[in-house]
Formats: C-alpha cells, sequence, structure tokens
C-alpha cells in the first residue's frame, strides 16, 4: 500500500491551475462553436499554447469573457 501511494505522488501529473481557472468561466455548453470539441479542449488549448485567440467562444464575444481568458493567461 504505501508503495502504491509513493508511485501516485511521483508519477501524478499536475495540471496547469490556469485550465481550472478558464473552465469556472467558459460557458461549459461543449456546443463546437469555438471549432473544438468542448469547453475543455479549447481551454487546453488555450493552455498549452496551440492557439492565441480569445475570441473564439461566441458568447465570449457578447460578454467580457475574452477579457477574463486574457487575464487569466496574463496578456
Amino acid at each position: 500500500g504505501a508503495g502504491l501511494a509513493l508511485a501516485e505522488k511521483q508519477f501524478a501529473v499536475k495540471e496547469d491551475p490556469r485550465k481550472e481557472a478558464l473552465m469556472k468561466i467558459l460557458p461549459g455548453l461543449n456546443c463546437g462553436a469555438c471549432s473544438f470539441a468542448s469547453c475543455s479542449a479549447y481551454a487546453d488549448a488555450l493552455v498549452s499554447g496551440d492557439i492565441t485567440d480569445y475570441n473564439l467562444c461566441p458568447l465570449g464575444r457578447k460578454s467580457k469573457l475574452n477579457e477574463q481568458i486574457s487575464e487569466i493567461m496574463k496578456r
């Protein structure tokens, strides 16, 4: 049991805290309008740097979402 606990800590995958922050503000509709299959996939792409366009969410264009994304991503 102790070996498994140690292995869990040693091999744990740490998630970027920005993704959690993005998931809190994204609508969670998973509509695909941003060209990603889900809000989570969009957040992953933002955090990884694969995309830098914060205007892909159509709901964000009508709210302050894009400003919030920019703030989280520190731009």
